[in-house]
């Protein structure tokens, strides 16, 4: 992690002798009786790391963490607070366990400053960004971050069809919003593989540290080699709530490849890639999807689109209870709210808000994904207060989540076509 720290170290203390007068607990000016010895030479050193940034309405106490160091002495005690002006607008921190939990409005910086009990002039401090990033991908360009409000466009990993590796059809945040994954399909990428990136929003600070799929990945590190936990197609993969698990519309070497295998449907793998795939649910043989699914808020259930009756579908996650959630809608999941009460979905004729159980649909934005038109859903901020849509099939925008009202830009005019939400 690229977090800025400000370390002091506490230099060499001169130990004085003890002579006559000096009160270091001898026995007086005579010189004679035992005497304590001086404290020897020594040095106490503080360091501080905490996550590089922490996404506004996202709270992961896994990750968000913000942990002292003290050496030079056997007293590793240490206090944390929060020491920058304006910093409890922007997140708050608490003292025994180090948690940092942003706003869920206020962005910027925020300073966590630690100090050693040994010695209370000794601190460390960290520097921690409070973002609003919007993760989007263009085929043309690569993947860029933009700030919720639409400033701040940064592009993070480009993409150039030459033949290299690193060309993202998908992407996707880690809930924490420190690591993002990326789909390779198509003849210009890997193989249909599953990349994951660390990123601190910048380009030299996005970086792949794994990658799940055929064939072996060069430059990164291959997790899932040889055996059943090789995918030969996986598209529109999503991460679970706590960033553990990931789910994919896929075909599973063992079927009859291309779109027709038995075995094409929706499954789960570890983000770690150590474990085999899990297939979730398969439709009739002669169906396919290449739409993403979508966990529900507490990680127990998937939403998907299931062709064999042009339903919104919802299954445990383990593969059991697969039932309709939501009858004759247009080839995208349903997409719960972050605090699982309300969902989100594309009809066939605009943007819909319902119930967790799909009743009282209201219609909050008007488009035809059939063709392209009017608003697209693509997803909803982590705080629940927006919701991602396209325009037009191209221009990405945001809009309150309850009403579709105050709609405003994001990116516009750039081709961003496949792009993720905020959460």
């Amino acid at each position: 992690m690229n977090t800025t720290l400000r370390v002091e170290l506490l230099g060499v203390i001169a130990a004085c002798a003890c002579i006559a007068g000096c009160g270091g607990g001898g026995t007086g000016s005579s010189g004679s009786g035992p005497t304590n010895p001086a404290p020897p030479a020594s040095s106490v050193a503080i360091t501080l790391a905490c996550p590089p940034q922490i996404q506004i309405g996202v709270t992961s106490p896994s990750t968000y963490v913000c942990t002292a160091k003290v050496s030079g002495t056997s007293n590793t005690a240490y206090s944390l607070v929060l020491t920058g002006s304006g910093d409890s607008n922007r997140a708050t921190l608490d003292a025994n366990t180090g948690v940092l939990t942003p706003s869920n409005t206020n962005t910027g910086s925020v300073t966590v400053t630690a100090t050693a009990t040994a010695d209370s002039t000794k601190t460390a401090t960290a520097t921690v960004k409070v973002v609003d990033w919007i993760l989007t991908q263009s085929q043309s360009i690569g993947v860029a971050i933009v700030n919720g409000d639409g400033t701040g466009y940064t592009t993070i990993l480009r993409n150039a069809y030459t033949g290299t590796n690193n060309i993202c059809d998908q992407v996707a945040w880690r809930p924490d919003h420190l690591a993002f994954l990326c789909n390779e399909g198509g003849p210009y990428g890997d193989g249909y593989v599953i990349d994951i990136y660390q990123t601190d929003g910048t380009a030299a600070g996005t970086t792949k540290v794994s990658s799940i799929g055929s064939p072996p990945v060069s430059g990164g590190t291959v997790v899932c080699t040889g055996g059943p936990c090789l995918f030969d197609s996986a598209n529109d993969a999503r991460f679970s709530p706590d960033g553990q698990t990931i789910v994919t519309m896929a075909v599973a070497p063992g079927g009859s490849g291309g779109f027709g295998g038995a075995v094409f449907g929706v499954w789960t793998v570890d983000a770690s890639g150590k474990n085999a795939p899990v297939l979730v649910y398969s439709p009739p043989p002669s169906l396919h999807f290449d739409v993403p699914a979508y966990f529900t808020p507490n990680g127990k259930q998937i939403t998907f689109w299931n062709p064999a009756n042009d339903a919104i579908w919802i299954v445990n996650a383990d593969g059991t209870n697969a039932h309709q959630l939501i009858a004759s809608e247009s080839y995208l999941p349903a997409i719960f709210s972050p605090d699982g009460t309300a969902l989100y979905y594309n009809g066939p004729d605009g943007v819909y808000i319902a119930k967790p159980d799909g009743s009282n649909p209201v219609k909050i934005l008007a488009g035809n994904i059939t063709n392209n038109s009017g608003y697209q859903l693509v997803g909803l901020s982590p705080n629940g207060k927006s919701i991602l849509i396209l325009n037009n099939g191209s221009d990405l925008y945001s809009a309150d989540a309850i009403t579709g009202g105050n709609l405003h830009a994001v990116l516009v005019g750039s081709g961003w076509i496949y792009t993720t939400w905020w959460y």
